[in-house]
């Protein structure tokens, strides 16, 4: 046992042994001089008691405060008097290096000296020698000097807890990391115990400012490795993470239950403190060492595979590849973001990913429309285009609106289709669902609206007051240039699809003959105005249901079908219709397209004519040109005999040299009621580009054109000679000489073009008088005869 003894109780143990001898020899020996020499060491022995500490306990609370508990025996205790006791912490054994000092009080109830303090002063896993005194106040002078040791086997120190000085977190692999903690344990207490390395991954949807150290009941997704301190180092390799994740550790915990709880500053399950260096709670930098983020896989859409299920749905198939070795990602769900490329509305749709391979089933998909695919989410990837991957995907055409007009024997159906393909000049047959009546073709016109068209078709041959249905619409062919075109899928691209609101028992799909056909016939050719064209329409008593109705008659550019203007109301008098147009443009040719009943739309109205009579503009009579007409009048260069009339037509001219017209233009004009002069020039239309204007003709070698194209506007100058001073005359007429099918001379006298020549001032040089009587006389007057011309009009004159 006296091996386990510390050198300062060798030392007092020996000391006590050689009193204990002197003493002896002197109680046999009596006092004689010999035995004086052992005074000297008796008296040194005697002023000092010492007294033994017999039990110790040091009680840590958390790592943040601790408590003392020793007692003595309690003939000590009662020797001592109860006083408090000094205690210091050293850092040395000999008690010199002294550290932090408290006060032990006594508790009379548990009978042991009792302190309670915080770890402040001191280091975390460092060991602090007890030194346990009375204060020199409290010694008395002449006495033996009171000193207090800590007996056998009683320990003399305290541990401080161990602390993490270092902390070393590093993801190696998208599904795994290493973490080395180090730790400040001077002592060696966690030196072969188990810690325990608790983390965690931060949710998407969680925010990623969690305390790193928050209590267990705010952790989620929580998860907890072991591992055995050696050298002070524990090491922990993590394995089976979420990659793409960011991983924090929330705590370090004791958790070996080996070792008595006596034996270390520690009880299992506690926390392991951290020291000062890596406090993240007194350098919020230090919280990126609790920290690491996980890689992600790579990988990258190789190929598309797209297969139109219906109109409005599609499957695609995507091959994916990746150079990561061995991720785990079967079955793990994977969202397919994509745009419609015409609204910029975004869509997304998910599924499963297994064997590098996903396939998506996109629903309520817009028809005749096209997509793009945005980008992949994949659980702990990053997912890239390949170079030759397609994100475009298209869906077919479909049938999106249906009107229908009916007769009594035929029908006028119209109907709007959306389309990726330019359908424009692309033919079509529509079937009923009655087979004996034939298929019916129409062509396709493209609208005003990105990849609408519309199509229509005029079904005869039908039965009086009859149930149809639209059947189906069928392409002639698929072109090459569709981007279906080399599509494998199964799906019929021929077959026109429905729209969803136009199944088989739709309105818009079906209609009832009526009982008799209302049909008109053009009964005059149209006549054209410069302001407005009028038409004349005749039927019989079978269509009198068109009397006494507000009709109006529609028309279409000839070139642009999908502008459609309509006519003023018109209501039938006597089997008779006149509509009147006014909504045109000059020089165009325009197309009559349908009559419509105003309170009966769905009702057709046939137009007939003879398709091999012609209009004095060679066109048939469903077809009429805006002639080009007179739009502007005015006069320059006016003095006493002569002037220029400037005439404007109206139309485009810009290309008429296309016709090579070498034409004649003639002015008609006079005083006003009696119009009877006129003035000819020459049109050579073809020459249009080439002439030179008459603003040019400064130069007397230059022969100019009597015409020019102002804002593809004609412009002709008249030259008007021989006119009388002083007059007032008035354009009445214009005429293109024999091509009064494409020029009208209508509302020129509505442009009341007038003008009055200039005049002298005369000077009279004398004056005779004759015959002059009671109311009567004769009077010659001279004028100055370098005015001849007022002299021939004006000779003599009555007064």
């Amino acid at each position: 046992m006296a091996e386990n003894l510390t050198k300062k109780e060798k030392k007092l143990m020996k000391a006590t042994k050689k009193r204990a001898i002197i003493l002896s020899l002197l109680a046999f020996g009596g006092l004689s001089i010999g035995s004086l020499s052992f005074l000297p060491f008796l008296l040194k022995s005697w002023n000092t008691l010492q007294y033994n500490i017999v039990d110790f306990k040091h009680i840590n609370r958390d790592n943040i405060g601790y408590e003392l508990e020793f007692a003595l025996s309690d003939l000590d205790s009662y020797k001592l008097n109860y006083q408090d006791l000094n205690v210091d912490f050293t850092a040395d054994e000999q008690g010199n290096d002294v550290i932090v000092s408290h006060k032990a009080i006594y508790d009379e109830f548990s009978r042991t000296w009792r302190l309670s303090s915080n770890y402040n002063g001191l280091s975390f896993g460092k060991r602090y020698y007890l030194k346990v005194y009375l204060d020199d106040k409290k010694q008395k002078r002449f006495s033996a000097k009171k000193v207090i040791a800590f007996g056998q086997n009683v320990t003399n120190f305290v541990d401080t807890p161990p602390a993490v000085s270092t902390i070393n977190f590093q993801t190696k692999t998208p599904s795994s990391a290493s973490v080395s903690l180090k730790f400040a344990d001077e002592a060696a207490n966690l030196e072969g115990k188990k810690v325990a390395l608790e983390y965690y991954y931060v949710l998407k949807n969680q925010s990623a400012n969690v305390d790193p150290l928050s209590n267990s009941q705010e952790i989620h997704t929580s998860y907890v490795d072991s591992a055995t301190v050696k050298n002070g180092v524990a090491e922990f390799s993590l394995e089976n993470l979420h990659p793409g994740m960011d991983y924090k550790i929330s705590a370090i915990r004791y958790v070996d239950s080996s070792v008595s709880a006596s034996d270390i500053p520690l009880v299992p399950m506690q926390k392991i403190a951290l020291a000062p260096e890596i406090n993240y709670e007194q350098d919020a930098q230090k919280e990126k060492l609790f920290e690491a983020t996980t890689g992600k896989y790579n990988y990258r859409a190789e190929s598309l595979v797209d297969q139109n299920l219906t109109f409005d749905s599609k499957r695609l198939t995507v091959n994916f590849s990746t150079l990561d070795s061995s991720p785990n990602l079967e079955n793990k769900p994977i969202k397919l973001n994509y745009t419609n490329i015409l609204t910029g509305q975004k869509f997304s749709v998910s599924s499963f990913f297994a064997a590098n391979l996903a396939s998506f089933d996109l629903n309520n998909l817009a028809p005749g429309s096209s997509y793009q695919i945005e980008s992949f989410e994949l659980e702990s990837s990053k997912v890239e285009f390949g170079q030759t991957f397609i994100k475009n995907f298209h869906t077919p055409a479909a049938i999106v609106d249906s009107k229908i007009a009916t007769g009594a024997t035929f029908s006028k159906v119209d109907l709007s289709v959306v389309s990726v393909d330019n359908l424009e000049g692309t033919k079509a047959h529509l079937y009923l669902d009655d087979s004996s009546i034939l298929p019916v073709s129409g062509v396709f016109r493209k609208t005003d609206q990105p990849n609408s068209y519309q199509i229509s078709f005029e079904p005869k041959g039908l039965t009086n007051k009859t149930k149809y249905g639209l059947s189906k619409v069928v392409f002639d062919g698929i072109s090459p240039n569709s981007v279906f075109a080399k599509n494998r899928d199964g799906y019929d691209y021929l077959n026109l699809a429905w729209d969803n609101n136009l199944e088989t028992g739709s309105p818009s799909r079906n209609f009832i003959t009526s009982i008799s056909d209302l049909k008109t016939f053009i009964k005059l050719e149209p006549k054209i105005l410069a302001s407005k064209v009028e038409y004349t329409f005749g039927f019989g008593l079978d269509s009198s249901f068109l009397n006494d109705k507000e009709l109006y008659l529609y028309y279409h550019k000839k070139d642009e079908p999908q502008k459609v203007y309509k006519s003023k109301a018109s209501i039938p008098q006597g089997s008779e219709i006149k509509f009147e147009l006014e909504n045109f443009e000059s020089s165009t040719t325009y197309k009559l397209e349908k009559i419509v009943i105003s309170d009966y739309p769905e009702v057709a109205v046939a137009i007939n004519f003879d398709p091999n009579k012609k209009t004095q503009q060679n066109l048939p009579l469903d077809e009429f040109f805006v002639k080009y007409y007179v739009s502007d009048i005015s006069f320059e260069n006016v003095d006493q005999t002569s002037a220029r009339a400037k005439v404007t037509i109206a139309g485009d001219f810009k290309n008429i040299q296309e016709a090579n017209l070498d034409l004649n233009a003639k002015i008609v004009f006079g005083q006003p009621g009696f119009t009877n002069l006129t003035e000819t020039i020459n049109l050579n239309l073809a020459q249009l580009a080439k002439t030179v204007p008459v603003s040019q003709t400064g130069s007397a070698a230059v022969n100019p054109t009597h015409h020019e194209l102002q804002d593809d506007k004609l412009v002709m100058y008249f030259d008007l000679k021989n006119l009388d001073p002083k007059t007032q005359y008035q354009v009445a007429d214009v005429e293109i000489l024999g091509k009064t099918d494409f020029f009208s001379s209508e509302g020129i006298l509505d442009l009341n073009a007038r003008f009055t020549t200039t005049f002298q001032k005369v000077k009279i040089i004398g004056a005779n008088f004759e015959s002059i009587s009671l109311t009567s006389a004769n009077a010659s007057i001279y004028i100055d005869p370098n005015w001849s011309k007022f002299q021939q009009i004006f000779k003599r004159q009555k007064i």
